[in-house]
């Protein structure tokens, strides 16, 4: 009966165990390269001759949570592994077949120290300050014990407090080939032997995944093997503490000849979620005397204006959320060299490089406004690959944002050409942009220089901006692209840019305008501002409509199309063989113009066509004076879906096209819209249906 009842007791402790512990199969894993931490001054577990021997009961330094339990000691085995607890049994495959529980491997299998100059060794160390002090186990100069002579493996297992990450870090290592044991077994064993995440692997260390079988481990060939400072990581649930520290990316700690364009680049791959970043940058340590506590949510700043040469900057980035700051961030330094890297042409420059919402490395955005909105990356709105550099537009203030490229050698009077693609999400007005050549990359002398050039962005698809800079001399030189629209919803967007240096310049045409005569469009232009072209070229909606090259600056087109076209002309030089780059473009309304001049049933608005409508409808309406002019389109809900702000319009005829977007751009669903168009003297609503 004594028996029983301490059987009984012994089920119901571990039954209690379980209740409030967690399973290891749901701690989070993340790989990743991780910096070094070296131990060489720990105490020193057993000594040369160590074969299947465990040192326990060890302190770990601080109380550490593993599965729902608290621990404060620890068992170190020899054979790659550590149990939670006062002791550890021996075994080569401790996940599947030992009899411990509560166990964390790092590398699992039968190991015994290297012998001769280097001999190995076991040490543990507890570094660091509270509440994240870390414990290191370090296995140095080990190998399997029936591997080739040069194996040499060097690895940790770190214990993290309060976040109670568990970690192993492989280290410089020879790997070798094993007559018996090319499986080793990483990963944790909770409180019963079925709660497993043994990592598996036959081909790559990186995709190492939680194993099919208990059996599973990992291969570990001369062939296969994890690379210098590779981690892998185990994570419980933390979602009521502060995120980790994040780890540096580049410039590399202690860096020297680091560039004045360089950029601070980090990554945070904590299981914990976080708000932003707090930056610190000074030539004081702990650094506050250039950026203190800056707050932003992208991980890299740029250096721009902010450094200057020979001279030695501290830094460090402090990940937070709403429970606060991450725990003691490390402080690290580098030095900047004694002049600006610039780059040889041509340059061709991906936008598919950068991790949104970044911009490139070398590149960099002025808001020269100081709205807090500026050139950005983003996805979905390329032109090629997945990436595009996008300005958002402000609602209530004028855009002045510059995207600046890193400098350039080059030489004078040498023609380089900048081209690149450009469109805009705008329903009306289109998005104002200047390309511009400077000797510094700040905004003023951007806007002051001769090498600029102006363009009117109206395309909602792509369409190629090309313009020629002359440098009036030797030198390093940076090219911008301004967004300066006035205030409304729309965003501008590029791609694929190239600058590159070319021999003859090709001019194109200048100046396009557009008549409607009798239901035709009447075309015309001014002639290159330099060169003799053999003739022109006329697209409307990039598709040519001229077979034969035309001598004259006019065009008629005398088939439009109802809806509204965008109309562009090149030139054409050296016997057909070479093409200019575009005209400007400009946006042609056929029907919109025809009814604006027959309808006379309201002041305000002159017509809505097609309605209802899909994709997109034109409204027509009539300035009697100069007026700034508000447009606004509200849903059956009187939601207001999308609006207008066009400034500083002239008397006349005006026509904006709606295409069925709200302010992000989204299609929004069919139905009845109302769109009230308001000056400071008036105000109209017409009602619109959109049907799909």
């Amino acid at each position: 009966m004594k028996t029983k009842s301490l059987l009984l007791c012994a089920v119901l402790v571990i039954m209690g165990n379980l209740l409030f512990a967690e399973l290891v199969f749901n701690y989070s894993l993340m790989k990743s390269i991780s910096e070094t931490i070296n131990v060489s001054d720990g105490t020193v577990l057993g000594d040369s001759q160590n074969n299947d021997i465990s040192f326990n009961n060890l302190p770990i330094g601080f109380e550490f949570t593993f599965n729902g339990q608290s621990y404060q000691q620890i068992s170190v085995n020899s054979n790659g592994y550590i149990v939670f607890g006062t002791s550890a049994d021996n075994s080569y495959c401790v996940l599947a077949n030992g009899s411990n529980n509560q166990v964390f491997a790092g590398l699992n299998t039968h190991l015994v120290p290297r012998t001769g100059t280097n001999p190995g060794n076991i040490q543990i160390k507890t570094i660091g300050q509270s509440p994240t002090r870390k414990c290191i186990i370090q296995w140095k100069h080990y190998k399997r014990i029936d591997s080739s002579a040069t194996e040499d493996l060097n690895f940790q297992i770190i214990l993290t407090e309060t976040y109670n990450t568990l970690r192993v870090d492989y280290n410089q290592s020879v790997y070798g080939q094993s007559t018996n044991a090319n499986l080793v077994y990483v990963g944790l064993r909770g409180l019963i032997s079925s709660d497993l995440y043994n990592l598996s692997t036959s081909t790559d260390w990186w995709d190492t995944n939680c194993g099919a079988s208990s059996l599973d481990g990992c291969l570990l060939t001369s062939s296969v093997y994890p690379l210098t400072q590779f981690s892998i990581t185990f994570e419980p649930s933390n979602t009521e503490l502060p995120p980790t520290c994040a780890e540096i990316s580049f410039p590399q700690n202690e860096e020297t000849g680091v560039g004045l364009l360089c950029s601070l680049g980090w990554s945070y791959s904590g299981n914990v979620m976080l708000d932003g970043y707090k930056i610190n940058l000074g030539t004081n340590n702990p650094p506050s005397n250039i950026l203190n506590n800056r707050i932003i949510n992208q991980a890299m700043y740029s250096l721009v204006n902010l450094v200057s040469p020979n001279t030695t900057y501290y830094w460090q980035v402090i990940p937070y959320n709403s429970n606060g700051d991450a725990f003691n961030c490390p402080i690290w330094s580098f030095t900047t060299g004694n002049t600006q890297e610039a780059l040889y042409l041509p340059y061709n420059h991906l936008v598919d490089d950068c991790l949104i919402p970044n911009l490139n490395q070398g590149v960099l955005s002025r808001d020269e406004n100081q709205d807090g909105i500026s050139w950005i990356s983003v996805s979905g709105e390329a032109n090629t690959g997945d990436f595009a550099y996008s300005l958002p537009g402000n609602l209530t203030q004028n855009k002045n944002d510059w995207l600046i490229f890193p400098p350039f050698y080059m030489n004078v009077e040498t023609n380089y050409k900048i081209k690149f693609y450009a469109k805009t999400n705008a329903i009306a007005g289109g998005e104002q942009l200047r390309v511009s050549l400077g000797t510094s990359n700040n905004a003023q002398d951007m806007s002051l220089t001769d090498n600029s050039q102006t363009f009117s962005i109206i395309s909602n698809a792509y369409f190629l901006i090309e313009t020629i800079v002359t440098p009036t001399e030797d030198g390093i030189y940076y090219v911008g692209v301004q967004g300066f629209t006035p205030a409304q919803g729309s965003s501008l967007f590029i791609d694929d840019i190239d600058i590159s240096e070319i021999g003859e310049v090709f001019y194109p045409p200048r100046n396009l305008s557009s008549q409607i005569v009798n239901g035709s469009v009447l075309l015309s232009w001014d002639a290159p501002e330099e060169g003799e072209p053999n003739g022109y070229r006329v697209y409307r909606d990039d598709v040519l409509l001229n077979s034969t090259l035309l001598t004259m600056t006019n065009y008629t087109d005398t088939n439009p199309l109802a809806s509204t076209a965008i109309y562009h002309v090149t030139a054409v030089y050296v016997d057909g063989e070479v093409e200019s780059g575009p005209s400007n473009q400009i946006s042609v309304s056929l029907t919109a113009n025809q009814d604006c001049t027959n309808n006379q049933k309201l002041s305000l608005i002159k017509s809505v066509y097609p309605n209802p409508f899909n994709p997109r409808v034109q409204i027509c309406y009539e300035l009697p004076s100069f007026s700034d002019v508000n447009i606004d389109i509200f849903n059956v809900k009187g939601q207001r879906v999308n609006q207008q702000r066009l400034n500083g319009l002239n008397r006349g005829l005006h026509h904006f096209v709606w295409n069925g977007t709200d302010f992000r751009g989204n299609k929004v669903g069919s139905g009845v819209y109302t769109v009230r168009l308001s000056t400071s003297q008036q105000s109209e609503r017409v009602k619109v249906m959109l049907i799909k």
